[in-house]
């Protein structure tokens, strides 16, 4: 066609690449975009969750230091109730409980473990292998108790292990305990501790389920100690005793909905006036 313009097959072709260059180009912006936009939001998250663990140590600390008050003047109870504060823009949740309210796994005798283990719906039968399985786990021989277990018992149980024979290291042993599954191991775990080394259970300091668990039914335990009950024993309640071991669960949430928790066990000595706060730590866990 004269006077009209025309196009080579090769610059039909180059059109086509600046185009497929465009469309390119264009693509990796969008992804380069989407990628940015990601790590900014993951950043901001790392920040906000450092942010909500920042918020529960220091209401960890904020629990220590009240703890490390006289009796009277102490704002929180140790009987495991929540108690809700704010610290800067999180919402704190915290939760002591006295680990002499609790049965202790390595000095609690048959008659208590048995008592607990009622209460938890455990029958008889079972009650009895399972006591004697406790006690044949934490003791240092090889004999075992009527309804117990020892290494054969585990071995024909098809277990690649035995009894520890040695007194238990934390609460998480007991699920090795044989005849101990997953639920009963998760009904028992509030109400049992490693780190009191009594033979009886404060009542004063326990909660009130494990109150009622023990009290309920037949006679009271020699392995039972009431302590100094107040006379009101309801939400006004509050925990007399002197204990220096506690289990302190702090959760803080932010206004984002961002969660962090913190569970740990100190031990804290006696105070001295003017000296400054000292407290040991047990055992420390994070985002359970």
């Amino acid at each position: 066609m004269k006077g009209g313009l025309r196009y080579s097959p090769q610059q039909g072709i180059a059109l086509v690449v600046v185009l497929w260059l465009v469309a390119l180009l264009a693509l990796m912006a969008v992804s380069q975009s989407a990628a940015v936009r990601t790590e900014t939001l993951v950043v901001g998250n790392l920040v906000e969750s450092a942010s909500a663990r920042a918020a529960a140590y220091a209401g960890l600390q904020l629990a220590i230091a009240d703890l490390a008050k006289p009796l009277p003047a102490r704002e929180m109870s140790s009987d495991g109730r929540a108690y809700g504060l704010r610290f800067d823009a999180a919402q704190l949740v915290i939760n002591i409980s006295e680990e002499s309210g609790k049965v202790d796994l390595n000095a609690a005798p048959a008659t208590l473990l048995n008592k607990l283990l009622a209460a938890s719906g455990v029958e008889q039968e079972r009650r009895l292998a399972l006591v004697d399985a406790i006690l044949d786990w934490r003791d240092r021989d090889n004999l075992r108790r009527l309804n117990g277990a020892e290494e054969e018992e585990y071995r024909l149980a098809g277990l690649a292990y035995g009894p520890s024979n040695a007194p238990f290291q934390s609460l998480e042993e007991l699920a090795l305990v044989l005849g101990v599954d997953a639920s009963l191991y998760h009904a028992l775990g509030q109400y049992l501790t490693i780190y009191s080394g009594r033979p009886d259970v404060n009542l004063s300091a326990a909660s009130p389920e494990l109150q009622s668990a023990l009290v309920e039914g037949d006679e009271l335990s020699a392995d039972i100690e009431f302590g100094d009950m107040p006379e009101n024993d309801s939400l006004e309640r509050r925990v007399v005793s002197a204990g220096s071991v506690f289990t302190i669960t702090v959760e803080a949430r932010l206004p984002s909905d961002v969660r962090e928790r913190l569970t740990a066990v100190v031990r804290l000595p006696p105070t001295r006036a003017n000296a400054p706060l000292r407290y040991e730590l047990l055992r420390w866990e994070e985002g359970r």
